[in-house]
């Protein structure tokens, strides 16, 4: 028996730590998620900036005030990611 690394009934033995795999795969899925969520919140952060450059050319401050609440939002969630 190898105590670096075997299995039974789903249960893993890695290194002499004992883990769950499926805890292990929820995990993986939940990073990937939480990843997919960073960037998707940067791509928003993108493309308000680019509106808010559009509403300050055009004078329309109303407009930038309404972006910029959206921003922090986002950058909220962001660090809370």
């Amino acid at each position: 028996l190898d105590f670096n690394e075997s299995q039974v009934g789903g249960f893993k033995l890695v290194e002499g730590v004992l883990t769950y795999d499926e805890v292990l795969k929820q995990e993986k899925e939940a990073k990937k998620l939480k990843q997919n969520r960073k960037q998707e919140i940067l791509k928003q952060l993108d493309e308000l900036d680019k509106k808010s450059i559009r509403s300050l050319r055009e004078g329309n401050i109303e407009r930038i005030g309404k972006l910029e609440q959206e921003a922090i939002k986002l950058r909220t969630e962001l660090q809370s990611l």
